[in-house]
């Protein structure tokens, strides 16, 4: 594997972890070993062995010996060998909650949001624990990015769309406001236009962090 393959940390849903994984593009090719992670995407291809495993998408081809595993997304990979998942496509704001493992209680998920010291975001938006934030620029759900506000289903899975987060929030939010776009760029978070109730602090596994005073 090249020097130039992109390496970032991300919450491993099969992990249940963060771990670092390898993220591929374009034509960029990897021979994964041991226990390694890898997203692959366009028409990147790898090779994976021993107890290694990767998310296939689009175009994305891969080689598994016995004990690698890939989760398949979409109909255009090309994956052979090994332990195949394939991942039905996910449509509804129900369906996306049972697949990441978000419990739903009386119509609410609990979802996450990485974010800056001062809880503000890349987009000026701020999460101050107990208040209720809301998006200004609401789209009606029509992009996938931008137009609302983002979240993820566990804090570490928010990481990936801010590594450099200092702290993270726990935010309410009603299962019937939640919008899923069909085959996303991003499939691991959703949008809304806003939170039902206050959010609060957590920990990177989604602790509440209770501070005196």
């Amino acid at each position: 594997m090249g020097d130039a393959v992109k390496k970032e940390k991300r919450y491993c849903s099969y992990c249940s972890s963060e771990q670092e994984f390898q993220v591929l593009t374009g034509t960029e090719h990897a021979v994964l070993w041991e226990s390694s992670h890898a997203v692959l995407r366009e028409s990147s291809h790898a090779v994976l062995r021993e107890s290694s495993h990767a998310e296939l998408r689009e175009s994305s081809h891969a080689v598994l010996s016995k004990f690698a595993c890939a989760h398949i997304y979409g109909k255009q990979v090309n994956c052979k060998g090994g332990v195949q998942i394939r991942i039905p496509e996910i449509l509804t704001a129900k369906e996306w909650c049972a697949f990441y493992g978000v419990e739903i209680k009386k119509g609410i998920a609990i979802l996450y949001k990485a974010v800056n010291e001062d809880f503000s975001t890349q987009n000026g938006i701020v999460y101050t624990p107990g208040t209720l934030p809301e998006a200004p620029d609401w789209d009606d759900g029509k992009a996938e990015c931008g137009g609302g506000l983002h979240f993820s289903f566990h804090p570490g899975a928010a990481l990936e769309f801010k590594n450099d987060a200092e702290k993270f929030v726990a935010c309410p939010v009603k299962v019937s406001q939640i919008v899923v776009h069909k085959n996303p760029q991003y499939p691991n978070k959703i949008k809304a236009r806003r939170v039902c109730a206050p959010v609060w602090e957590c920990d990177r596994d989604g602790k509440p962090i209770i501070k005196d005073g």
